[in-house]
This record gives structure tokens, sequence and C-alpha cells, in this order.
């Protein structure tokens, strides 16, 4: 009776299914075990061998945006300019500060920019509009700036750029 159990117990033994545990032993050098570096080992047969992470970028430094604004009154022809400024709100008080200088009460915000040029052409042709442009170069703003006046049937030429350009500052 034993000998039938005991081949009873082996046949069994041997018709189960085997399992194998596999540890998660390819972590780099100081991490700890189960993170998310951390893989099979490909002794075990699960999967490749991983490379290191790659250490985040770290920042050098830090962009301070420049502001600049044009105001007109164009009843008197007066231009109030301002750039390189580090806020809108002071480009903005110090373009039209200076409009305003000769007495002007009609000046209007023509446009404020930042980290750009700008340009502001004036037609030779009097009661056409004038025009602005915006670009990454004095050249490329005063080229938009006169290409928009001329649309108004204006001549046009541009009588002011300026740039205001980010400035880096490194840590």
């Amino acid at each position: 009776m034993r000998l039938t159990i005991s081949l009873i117990l082996i046949s069994i033994a041997f018709l189960l299914p085997t399992f194998t545990g596999r540890a998660q032993t390819a972590c780099p050098i100081g991490t700890a075990a189960g993170a998310a570096t951390c893989g099979p080992s490909p002794e075990t047969g699960g999967g490749s061998v991983q490379e290191a992470p790659r250490p985040r970028a770290v920042p050098t430094g830090e962009w301070e945006s420049q502001w600049g604004s044009i105001w007109i009154d164009e009843a008197t022809a007066s231009v109030g300019t301002s750039e390189g400024l580090t806020s809108k709100s002071a480009a903005i008080q110090q373009a039209k500060t200076i409009c305003a200088s000769d007495g002007s009460k009609g000046c209007k915000d023509i446009t404020t920019y930042s980290n750009q040029c700008v340009s502001l052409a004036w037609p030779s042709i009097e009661d056409k509009a004038i025009a602005t442009g915006l670009g990454a170069t004095q050249e490329v703003a005063i080229s938009r700036s006169v290409a928009n006046c001329n649309k108004y049937g204006g001549q046009c030429r541009s009588v002011y750029s300026a740039c205001s350009k980010p400035i880096f500052h490194k840590y």
C-alpha cells in the first residue's frame, strides 16, 4: 500500500508544471532593488542589457524678456517709442510719456512688442495709413512695415526701427 501511494505521489509530481522565479538583478550601482531602472538580468532570459539612464539637462541660466512700444498722435505727428525694457508696463509708460511730452493729447498705442524687432513706416502721401511690422531682425521688420503701409497706397518708408531682444543671464 505504501508503495502504491508513493508511486502515485511521484507520478503526480512529474505531471505538475514547474515554475522558476526570476529576480530583478540588473540594477545600476547605487539603485535600490525594485526601482524603475532595474530589470531582469540577461542571464535569466528576461531581456537585454539596459543602458544607464542619461542625466537630465541642467539649465545654465535664464532668459529675461525685453519690451518695447510705439505710441503716436496722428493729428500732431508726435511719436513716442521705447525699447529694451524689462516689463510691458514700463515700455508702454515710457513711450506714452514721450509721445505726450510736446503737449499731444491724442497719443495711442500703435504696437507693444517683446523679444523681437519692430519698424514704423510712414506714408509720403498725406491722409494715408501708417503701418508697423515685426520680425526677428530689423531688416525683416522694416520690410514688413513698408509692405503693410504700401498696401494703402502711401508710398511709404521706414521712419523708426528697433529691437528688444531677450537677454540671457547665466547662473
